[in-house]
């Protein structure tokens, strides 16, 4: 392992030991394609990496939102965990003092892996936004590799605690207490929980059902493994999440045969491995942790998740996916450096303003910026980002933001003509300033044209469109 701290490696930034640099935050770009579906995602050079995770906004965390300066106090807790048993003695890779631990961290635009070496073992975690799905989820594929003679390996792996959907994360910091009894977790008998609250908890007089929920399943050896979802069972007494005691003690037999209770609790999420590992063996599952808006869906999802090779291409279709976008502006200097500079701008760049989309030609083409959000990483926490957990995503923006964002459209888009500069003028008020957000494009269709869109819709799924009808009936994104 080079002694350099810091240097590019291919499309790679590595840090060794990077959980003994400086503090930073970063995140994932939260890019789906355009027909897949986003989830957000923050990550920091503590623990495991990702500090924060969920989908739409900050509101809807998965995994606890938190300010960088919190975030970086709890990453090693309430971030990714695995805790092992190598032939009985217990430790825990990334997260414990270990002078004698290699750790590396290595930055994609899209991918992020962070590793370590210790014990004779090799732990790997890369993390992807799953492309060009239906469904969003933030994808952690594990590989462990055994470095010297065969041992016999205990594993628990995956998130201490979870936020239920439904409760937002600013309701979880203040009233945890309170809205743990309206926690339900179904769909348990097929190996891919649901996390959500049972009803709506509003101080309302209507109460609403909640409609999906956050979901974690892992696939091991191409099958669905069964969750462990209450922490009570592995941290047994410390309710500080620092030890999991149960497994500490007496291993996976006395955590897995215990009977578990999600009522009135903070539901956790782990998979268990138990396997004698060979010199040079591997043992590798991938988890998938997000969003789905119904349990059918979800469970039509997983068959594809437990495909042999289907992490594997979405790794490769998450750095194609990019790749397609900054691509625009590949540059070839004398310093590799400088070159994935200029990419990392970009791409930078348009997030903020939006990549732009031409719909259409001549006189009646539409332009649409879409995957822009603002910049409400835990470093700014004073934003409040949006990116739509939906097709065609689009988020909110600062006026200044998006429009210092776009300026170079033109240069890379020509048939864009002037519309950004027409946009920004029409959006300047009589009295001189400027509105301060730029919101999602939203699209209306003329009321004499409603008749005609019915007919599109009739030909795509005849006699089901009534709710349709009501979304194009007033302004959509």
């Amino acid at each position: 392992m080079s002694n350099t701290p810091f240097r590019l490696v291919d499309d790679q930034f590595i840090i060794e030991d990077y959980d003994r640099k400086a503090a930073f935050s970063s995140f994932l770009p939260g890019l789906a394609g355009v027909k897949g579906i986003p989830v957000w995602s923050f990550y920091t050079n503590r623990g495991q990496g990702i500090n924060s995770f969920g989908i739409h906004n900050k509101a809807n965390a998965m995994m606890e939102f938190n300010s960088a300066i919190t975030g970086y106090e709890t990453a090693n807790l309430k971030g990714f965990r695995t805790f092992v048993r190598k032939n009985g003695e217990y430790f825990e890779p990334f997260c414990s003092y270990d002078p004698t631990a290699k750790r590396r961290m290595a930055i994609e635009k899209n991918v992020l892996t962070v590793s370590e070496e210790s014990h004779g073992l090799r732990f790997t975690v890369e993390y992807m936004i799953l492309p060009y799905e239906n469904i969003g989820a933030l994808v952690r594929k594990v590989t462990v590799e055994n470095l010297g003679a065969a041992c016999e390996l205990e594993i628990l792996d995956g998130m201490p605690q979870i936020i239920i959907y439904g409760l937002t994360n600013s309701l979880y910091k203040e009233m945890s207490n309170l809205f743990k009894s309206w926690a339900d977790i179904a769909n348990i008998e097929n190996n891919a929980p649901v996390f959500k609250m049972r009803a709506s908890g509003d101080d309302s007089a209507e109460v609403s059902e909640i409609e999906g929920g956050y979901f974690y399943c892992v696939v091991a050896n191409g099958q669905l493994q069964p969750i462990v979802y209450d922490k009570n069972v592995i941290f047994s007494y410390n309710s500080s999440l620092q030890w999991p005691v149960t497994f500490m003690e007496s291993g996976l037999e006395a955590v897995l045969s215990q009977e578990q209770c999600f009522a009135n609790k903070v539901p956790c999420a782990f998979a268990s491995v138990k396997q004698t590992l060979g010199e040079n063996e591997k043992l590798t599952f991938e988890a998938y942790a997000g969003f789905a808006p119904s349990i059918e869906l979800l469970n039509k999802k997983t068959a594809g998740f437990c495909a042999e090779g289907y992490a594997d291409a979405k790794l490769l279709d998450a750095r194609s996916l990019v790749k397609n976008f900054t691509d625009d502006v590949w540059t070839k200097s004398s310093d590799p450096l400088f070159d994935k500079y200029v990419e990392q701008c970009y791409l930078d760049n348009f997030l903020r303003g939006g990549y732009p989309f031409v719909i259409g030609e001549g006189e009646d083409k539409k332009i649409s910026h879409l995957f822009s959000r603002k910049h409400g990483d835990p470093e700014r926490d004073y934003n409040f980002f949006s990116i739509a957990g939906e097709y065609y995503s689009q988020g909110n923006g600062n006026y200044r933001d998006v429009c210092q964002n776009r300026r170079n459209d033109v240069f890379f888009t020509p048939e864009l003509g002037d519309f950004n500069v027409r946009q920004f003028y029409n959006l300047v008020q009589m009295d001189g300033y400027n509105p301060l957000e730029i919101r999602p494009n939203t699209f209306v269709i003329a009321e004499e044209q409603r008749a005609a869109a019915k007919a599109v819709l009739d030909s795509y799924v005849p006699g089901q469109t009534a709710a349709l009808e009501k979304v194009i009936a007033a302004p959509f994104t």
